[in-house]
């Protein structure tokens, strides 16, 4: 009683956050909070926490105390009760980034986008639109912030009116930088002239249904494109809430082909395993359209999409597809005969080689050797030695060294 107190709804089918309240204090022992925004039959989760502590901000437990319900096939009208317990939950509270913008009015009936990006990663946070300006002073609120993190705030207002984002001064962009250091954040901004080139990428949205087979269980899905096949997004779904959701990945341009990999973890073990034992899926399209949405609908035609390895890519790449840091892929497949592939990831230009090594150490073959540009790198090994002689099964090692880093993995060859 009298500690402030915040309360989310989040749509399982969506992952999106749909309505938030705040009490400056909690006022009794009992009371009530009343959400119009519910849609009959969806699910959502509720996330809400109590300032324990009292520093204005929300701390994992038990440091603040936080809980989250289920709210399952919720109808209107419908009364859930919650009685104080101390089955804690860290909620990941985000922040809320709301910028007041005003003088709009050359903007006024046009399509406006906003996108959230950590500095910290070059990864999108959220994204949201006005489908039309309606007046020259409005506001938009967008959740997703972290205490602490830096972040940048891309937009454009759709000045040609084809649709699609065009660098100034065809179309008018911004960019606001900013630090969450109080938590939300406000950011008033007024119509000028100091235009940016946002470097606007679009969304892909695909939506999965009728996957009763797998609900529980973890998903991942990756975006590749055809031409270069270099990865430009992956995101994972620790554990599949509904059988009819959507998850999101950022980066596909125009005119471009791309295609889907993405599997269910079915055996639980937490890694790909080719199918049957996962079930795995491709799905090939091309983006006509800037955001595109896809739709797949669960079935057994499984394909093996060679997933390569769960390094946490997506959390190192940025929506433009340039890496953030050096990384070291796990080789696909593994254990491998005859051959298996390894890739790596470079922020920027650098000499490196990459050599491979038995279990006592010595150099067996080196795979590669000199300037490589930044970017995504695939080399595939035969299995063979620098003599071309076939090497036998066993453990080996690669390792990838350049002027600023080395990294090492191990892969197992098997006969």
């Amino acid at each position: 009683v009298g500690q402030r107190f915040a309360l989310r709804l989040v749509n399982k089918a969506t992952g999106k956050e749909v309505a938030r309240t705040t009490l400056a204090a909690i006022p009794g022992h009992d009371f009530d909070i009343a959400f119009e925004d519910i849609v009959p039959g969806y699910s959502y989760w509720i996330d809400f926490y109590a300032d324990h502590n009292g520093n204005g901000l929300y701390d994992a437990p038990p440091t603040d105390h936080a809980w989250r319900m289920d709210a399952d096939n919720l109808q209107l009208d419908t009364e859930l009760n919650f009685s104080h317990n101390t089955n804690f939950v860290d909620i990941q509270w985000k922040y809320l980034l709301t910028i007041n913008f005003s003088g709009m009015n050359p903007h006024v009936g046009q399509y406006l986008g906003l996108r959230l990006v950590d500095e910290s990663n070059g990864q999108e946070v959220n994204r949201t639109h006005l489908a039309n300006i309606s007046s020259p002073d409005f506001s938009i609120s967008l959740p997703g912030l972290e205490y602490g993190k830096n972040y940048r705030c891309d937009f454009y207002a759709d000045h040609n009116g084809n649709g699609f984002y065009d660098a100034p001064p065809t179309d008018h962009a911004w960019r606001e930088t900013f630090t969450a250091s109080s938590g939300d954040v406000t950011i008033d901004f007024s119509h000028n002239t100091g235009f940016v080139d946002v470097d606007w990428v679009y969304l892909l949205t695909f939506q999965l249904g009728k996957m009763n087979p797998h609900l529980g269980e973890m998903l991942e899905l990756r975006v590749v494109d055809q031409t270069s096949d270099t990865e430009i997004g992956r995101t994972k779904v620790e554990s599949i809430p509904v059988p009819d959701f959507a998850v999101y990945v950022a980066g596909i341009v125009p005119g471009k082909g791309y295609r889907v990999d993405f599997y269910a973890d079915h055996n639980g073990n937490g890694l790909y395993d080719a199918p049957p034992t996962d079930h795995a899926w491709r799905e090939i399209f091309t983006n006509n359209s800037g955001n595109t949405v896809l739709n797949f609908i669960h079935n057994t035609n499984f394909t093996d999409i060679q997933w390569p390895g769960g390094t946490g890519v997506e959390s190192n790449i940025d929506l433009t597809g340039r890496p953030a840091e050096y990384l070291l892929l796990q080789n696909y497949p593994n254990p491998f005969n005859p051959e298996t592939t390894i890739q790596f990831v470079m922020p920027e230009d650098n000499y490196i080689t990459l050599e491979i090594f038995n279990i006592h150490g010595q150099k067996v073959r080196e795979l590669a050797s000199g300037h490589f540009n930044a970017g995504f790198h695939t080399v595939v090994w035969n299995g063979r030695d620098d003599s071309g002689k076939p090497l036998s099964s066993g453990l080996y090692f690669y390792r990838l060294n350049g002027t600023k880093f080395s990294k090492m993995k191990r892969m197992l060859l098997l006969k």
